[in-house]
């Protein structure tokens, strides 16, 4: 995972790799690009929620 300024925002760049390919991991790689758009849209909602003091 990295980040790369632009400006005002924040660009992420993920990469994930699975050095063994088993059923498993197979499908967990078909779902990571959900995945990680999901965990990532939860956590933009979080850090735009105004804090209470």
């Amino acid at each position: 995972m990295t980040f790369e300024e632009q400006g005002p925002k924040t660009k992420l760049h993920v990469r994930q790799t699975f050095h063994v390919m088993t059923p498993e991991t197979e499908r967990a790689a078909k779902g990571a690009n959900q995945g990680w758009t999901m965990t990532l849209d939860q956590l933009e909602r979080f850090c735009s929620e105004e804090k209470l003091p």
